[in-house]
């Protein structure tokens, strides 16, 4: 009994320093996890009180409430976490009416004059949380319950020793049906300087008293050292280099100055990555290179600027591909391109290596068939500003007639020059402006039967709060608006730098039409003008039966062909007969040449 009590006993002792070995081999096989440190603090007031920093999706409400703070760190550090303490203002979320759905959470520079975050351009990060970062409630003062929140930053952000920097923390809230305004706050902190910056939506910036509670954290990890230049130096400004914890992500990005193009990152001169912002799991020091090289500006224009589009226009690095592609307007083709006046191709697309800042332009002109009508041209000459509707103008042998469909609506000839509209490019000059902030509509009479028709309009929105631009809608006749309609398009503007929507109908139609009438179609929020100008007709070639481009015997002899024998195909005059009256329609328009 006594040597088994001794055997178990030492057996029991040899089981315990194995357990001990195996516990001191694991310590030195894997490394110690890691801790957050503070890294910058500024605790919540235990008086309370909160800074409104919320915002309605997805367009926002006026009065909606964005705050930012600073900090700035005594010496270089990763942050790795930020916490913060927030209250719902008027107690929504505790009604379970409008929580918290997610957050934005960002870190801003300094303006030049470093005391004011620089809101005029972009945040150095920012991150969508997609949801509530552990809102957890911790007290209630004042009748306003208290929440605490952290967010773990997806790849660690150095914060630059000395530098000032603004922590915005943003609530996205009162959407899923409800439509509370938003009123999530950041709670009132201490120890910082005493102020914070605001934003109002429909309102200023401006600077305000109190501090905001946050925590900004560090890992006290080991860390490895990421270095990371510019080549050339001048080049483009790199960020991300510093200290990462080991196994973050660290997140480098270079941007190239005017001038310059990226190409990628090399570490001992070896490719690494082609993208500008370059992530990876930090294990090891590093030295990384951001490589560039001379880049081009390529612009793309049309000529005439209404003839068609061109795309293709970038900053291409040096020797890259460039291709431009034209595309024309109905009525009009496309002819070429042309640098500083002078034809490069014909080709379309049209692709060339980058070699140096050159601007590339299009050039459209009307196919046989067509008239551009831009009250800057034709006979009589151009017309006055304020020229007021009634009115004809005849181009290339084509009338047209502008007037009234109604009896009450007017337009007249305007310029950009004599109305506080900023109006598209295309609406050089002079352009057709609405008489009245009533309804206006416009018809168009012309001289010719027409297969085609588009225009470039702008239109009047004045109820721009409803965020609907209003579709403007072309209606073509055949000799009489009693008649039913030939066809109908439409088309809704964009808003693109100007002072309201601006776009391009275009109507083809296998039947012809010589009438066309211009409306605001009907729309719930009573917008009833617009703006117009460029209206490209495409007439009929009566003459050219056989399609071929030419008015010559052949026409005369296809039109004969089918004429003898009934053919539905010669009822040219679209009457439901084919006689005598469309020999004549005929041979008026073959002795015309068309």
């Amino acid at each position: 009994m006594v040597r088994e009590r001794i055997v178990g006993g030492v057996m029991r002792q040899a089981c315990s320093w194995l357990i001990c070995a195996l516990v001191l081999l694991m310590g030195v096989l894997l490394p110690a996890r890691a801790h957050a440190a503070v890294a910058y603090t500024q605790p919540p007031d235990t008086a309370g009180g909160q800074y409104k920093s919320s915002w309605y999706p997805p367009d926002g409400l006026d009065g909606d409430e964005y705050v930012w703070d600073n900090f700035t760190l005594a010496s270089s550090t990763a942050i790795t976490e930020i916490r913060w303490r927030g209250a719902y203002a008027y107690g929504l979320a505790d009604n379970i009416e409008a929580p918290v759905i997610e957050f934005k959470v960002s870190i801003w520079p300094s303006n030049s004059s470093g005391f004011e975050p620089n809101v005029a351009g972009q945040p150095l990060v920012k991150y969508w949380t997609g949801n509530r970062c552990g809102e957890t409630p911790v007290v209630t003062i004042g009748g306003i319950k208290h929440y605490d929140y952290s967010f773990t930053l997806p790849s660690p952000f150095q914060a630059t020793g000395g530098v000032k920097y603004w922590v915005q923390i943003e609530a996205s809230q009162g959407i899923n049906g409800w439509n509370w305004p938003p009123d999530w706050s950041i709670s009132k902190g201490t120890g910082g300087n005493g102020a914070h910056f605001r934003k109002v939506t429909g309102g200023n910036y401006n600077s305000i008293s109190g501090d905001c509670a946050f925590t900004l954290m560090s890992s006290d990890a080991a860390t490895y050292h990421i270095a990371a230049s510019a080549s050339p130096a001048n080049a483009g400004v790199i960020q991300g280099a510093g200290d990462y914890p080991a196994n973050t992500t660290a997140t480098l990005t270079a941007t190239a100055n005017t001038g310059w193009g990226f190409i990628n990152w090399t570490e001992n001169s070896q490719q690494v990555s082609t993208n500008w912002r370059y992530s990876f799991t930090v294990t090891r020091d590093r030295t990384l290179v951001a490589n560039f090289v001379p880049a081009y500006t390529i612009t793309t224009d049309s000529y005439p600027l209404y003839g068609g589009t061109a795309t293709g226009a970038g900053i291409y690095n040096q020797g890259s591909s460039v291709t431009v592609t034209a595309t024309p307007r109905l009525g009009f083709e496309f002819v070429g391109w042309t640098v500083w006046g002078n034809l490069v191709s014909t080709a379309n697309p049209y692709t060339f290596n980058a070699a140096s800042s050159i601007p590339v332009v299009a050039q459209f002109a009307n196919v046989m068939k067509s008239v551009t009508f831009d009250t800057d041209s034709g006979s009589p000459p151009p017309m006055a500003t304020m020229t007021a509707t009634p009115f004809s103008t005849t181009k290339d042998g084509l009338t047209a007639s502008y007037h009234s469909p109604d009896g009450m609506s007017s337009f007249s000839v305007q310029s950009q020059g004599t109305i506080l509209w900023i109006v598209q490019h295309h609406m050089e000059n002079q352009f057709l402006y609405p008489s009245s902030v009533f309804r206006n509509d416009l018809q168009m009479d012309f001289s010719r039967r027409l297969s085609g028709v588009s225009l470039d309009f702008a239109t009047v929105e004045m109820e721009s709060w409803a965020d609907v631009e209003s579709p403007l809608q072309v209606t073509a006749y055949l000799d009489s608006t009693n008649n039913p309609p030939v066809a109908v398009a439409q088309s809704r503007g964009t808003y693109g730098g100007t002072t309201y929507p601006e776009g391009v109908v275009e109507l083809s139609s296998a039947s012809p039409f010589n009438i066309i009438v211009i409306t605001v179609a009907a729309n719930p929020y009573g917008t009833n003008n617009f703006l117009l100008d460029n209206v490209t007709a495409i007439y009929m070639c009566l003459a050219d039966f056989d399609g071929d481009g030419f008015v010559n015997g052949n026409d005369y002899d296809a039109f004969a062909e089918v004429f003898d024998i009934a053919d539905p195909a010669a009822d040219i005059n679209s009457d439901g007969f084919v006689n005598g009256d469309d020999y004549d329609v005929f041979a008026e328009a073959f002795d015309a040449g068309c």
